[in-house]
């Protein structure tokens, strides 16, 4: 590899890291800024404060902090990278698009169901005590609906702008599979939650993989939408702390909950019905369209594993992992 090239990649990855970084730095910022704004216009006392609160530190962190973020990665760039591009349609026909949604849904509910097999697991076998960081709702309108437009609105349209069309897209000539895996592996870790790692890193892979074979970045947005969409209407649709009463023994709880049941055994059996169709359907794929998996390589003549090394090394990079990994870790465990 020559000196150029691998001054180049390390480019990219530092710039890539910093935007990242500078992510984590909005999303403190909006946590001071939030409660500060909220209180101009509602009282800390009101019962609709914290879902005005969430709401607000979501707006600021996606649509102003994603915009600047990407703004500032082009400026560091130079190189007539444009986000735009990304946003064409398809190469792949809307069956071909549809069929791996239903695949990447079912993957990374298995995967979900996996993580938390594994790390209960962790916590029986260690007895330490893990924290999961939830995204809750307190049951009043306000709050369930600023939860609604943050989780499924703003996170699957911002969250793809930065990762898919900037990240990802910025890195895909540096390596196939290898750049494919190391976008989701990016993306579970920056969730920063524990519980939510494996399964959106899955997500993020496959992501990352939609990208890549149709050349557009509204294949994983419609993909990122739809999950979001199903989690999001649990949490507008159910009491979770209804449940766990019932869960707890509670009887009397059961026959005032009934709407709770209901919809729980609804999104379970939705859930569980993607994980089999999912699982079929990747098979299917395995077995008899193993092109599906190929990935264009435009750079064959230049090693893809001295290509990776490059830019994993990178030094922004390596902070932002380790960062990313003791954050992860310490709200677990704190």
């Amino acid at each position: 590899m020559d000196k150029n090239l691998k001054k180049e990649i390390r480019k990219c990855s530092n710039i890539n890291s910093l935007t990242i970084i500078v992510f984590y730095a909005i999303m403190f910022i909006g946590a001071i800024l939030s409660p500060l704004i909220t209180r101009i216009f509602i009282s800390p006392k009101s019962e609709y404060f914290y879902g005005t609160e969430t709401l607000i530190s979501y707006l600021i962190i996606y649509v102003i902090g994603v915009p600047l973020i990407l703004l500032m990665a082009k400026a560091m760039r130079k190189n007539g990278f444009k986000l735009r591009d990304g946003y064409v349609k398809p190469k792949q026909s809307a069956g071909w698009v549809f069929k791996w949604i239903i695949i990447i849904l079912g993957m990374t509910y298995i995967a979900s169901f996996l993580s938390s097999f594994l790390f209960t697991f962790i916590q029986s076998l260690t007895g330490i005590e893990l924290h999961p960081a939830k995204i809750t709702a307190d049951d009043n309108w306000v709050s369930k609906c600023g939860t609604f437009i943050s989780v499924v609105v703003l996170a699957p349209v911002f969250e793809e702008m930065l990762f898919r069309a900037s990240i990802y897209r910025s890195t895909r000539n540096y390596g196939t599979w290898s750049m494919i895996i190391l976008g989701g592996i990016t993306f579970g870790l920056w969730h920063g939650n524990y519980e939510q790692t494996i399964y959106t890193a899955t997500l993020g892979i496959f992501a990352c993989f939609l990208t890549a074979k149709t050349g557009s970045v509204i294949p994983p947005m419609i993909l990122h939408f739809c999950l979001n969409l199903i989690g999001g209407l649990e949490l507008v649709l159910i009491d979770m702390d209804a449940i766990s009463e019932i869960s707890s023994g509670d009887s009397s709880a059961v026959f005032y909950n009934l709407s709770d049941m209901f919809w729980l055994m609804v999104f379970e059996l939705l859930i569980i019905g993607l994980m089999i169709a999912g699982f079929i359907l990747l098979i299917i794929e395995i077995c008899c369209h193993r092109e599906s998996f190929r990935v264009e390589n435009t750079m064959p003549g230049v090693n893809g594993f001295r290509k990776f090394f490059t830019y994993i090394t990178a030094p922004c990079t390596l902070i932002m992992f380790a960062g990313l990994t003791l954050f992860t870790v310490w709200r677990a465990v704190a």
